[in-house]
């Protein structure tokens, strides 16, 4: 994209390098996905790879325990043309009856750290937050999901991610996991990769790859037309 880039390209291919702009204008007519980094391309060719359910729309629920981690996804989607749209009445109803007073039902739905430390515990308690995620993968405004999991290890994180990898399975949504602290060592962290799940270590690389999704949801439409 800059001089220097074009210089070193050049030099290392003996090629010319056009203008960036052009090239991107193309790619963009032609549906093609640019990534910024080899991190990013890694990232587009894992959702893509896993994730063949698409979005029928760019509108996009939120699940996480924190509720600034919820705001801070939110502004992402904004800034990538996704809509969070506000979850019916219905599902508003149901998630205010697991939801403590002091999380939200709105969306992003955050449904706090108290409910994820009772998914160990029997009775009812242990599929709140199980329930929680299904009310907003199924509402009739999202078209896609992404849960971001904190502070979570262990069996509970094991649990949570059994829970995750079961309403994927039920739902055809994409359904894609941040996971701020995880390690491949994480057992929970395990459960979803195994199972196919798109699986990011920020918030950022997440909602970019759930943009990839709607993004080549669009381009098919178009090849149709």
């Amino acid at each position: 994209r800059s001089d220097v880039g074009k210089k070193a390209a050049a030099s290392h291919t003996a090629a010319l390098a056009g203008s960036y702009e052009v090239f991107e204008a193309f790619c963009k007519q032609r549906g093609v996905f640019l990534a910024y980094d080899v991190d990013e391309l890694f990232d587009l060719c894992q959702v893509l790879a896993l994730q063949p359910k698409l979005p029928r729309g760019n509108r996009v629920g939120i699940v996480t325990t924190s509720g600034g981690a919820g705001v801070s996804i939110a502004d992402m989607c904004s800034d990538l043309s996704l809509e969070v749209p506000e979850l019916s009445d219905e599902t508003k109803s149901s998630l205010s009856e697991i939801v403590p007073e002091f999380g939200s039902v709105l969306n992003p739905v955050d449904v706090t750290a108290q409910v994820t430390t009772r998914v160990l515990l029997p009775g009812p308690d242990a599929d709140k937050y199980k329930t929680c995620l299904r009310l907003v993968a199924e509402d009739k405004n999202v078209d896609g999901l992404i849960i971001m999991i904190t502070m979570m290890e262990g069996q509970r994180a094991v649990k949570a991610g059994n829970d995750i990898v079961d309403i994927s399975e039920r739902i055809d949504k994409p359904i894609l996991v941040t996971w701020v602290a995880g390690s491949l060592g994480e057992p929970g962290y395990r459960v979803l990769r195994e199972k196919g799940i798109p699986l990011f270590d920020s918030p950022t690389k997440c909602v970019k790859a759930l943009k990839a999704l709607v993004d080549y949801k669009g381009n098919l439409s178009l090849a149709d037309t």
